[in-house]
């Protein structure tokens, strides 16, 4: 609890896997605005921190061969069904978020700039960008 207070986290939960066993313990709060106990069912929003631990993951697995960052998101997971035109996305393309962005996707697409990606949201009308193939550099690719 000390590193807790150290660091201004008002609550965390842990979970061990050990021979078999699994060990649940929460601590702290679950908000300082809405003092709940933490608990092992307590559910806390984690935002985009697993892109750290899939990112990890992947380079690993890079690493050891068995798997190819240019290869299509389907020969890993076959019954995934992409939007229509994104059938050729690779893994590269879908860690990067450089894509195609189909008409019935959400309204946000990636941009590349000389700075980066950058989301975008698209226009409302038709006039969205929609075309282009995967990674060609139009639709956010």
């Amino acid at each position: 609890m000390a590193g807790m207070a150290r660091y201004v986290i008002p609550g965390a939960a842990v979970a061990v896997l050990y021979r078999g066993r699994l060990h649940v313990r929460g601590f702290g709060i679950t908000n300082v605005s809405h003092p709940v106990p933490v608990d092992g069912q307590t559910l806390f929003r984690i935002g985009s921190t697993t892109k750290t631990f899939t990112g990890t993951a992947a380079v690993r697995l890079v690493e050891a061969g068995r798997l190819n960052l240019d290869a299509p998101v389907l020969r890993y997971l076959p019954d995934f069904e992409p939007p229509p035109g994104a059938r050729g996305v690779t893994v590269r393309q879908l860690a990067l978020l450089t894509f195609y962005r189909s008409p019935s996707a959400p309204t946000t697409y990636w941009s590349r700039s000389r700075t980066g990606l950058r989301p975008v949201r698209a226009p409302t009308s038709s006039a969205a960008p929609t075309g282009g193939s995967p990674g060609s550099g139009s639709a956010g690719g």
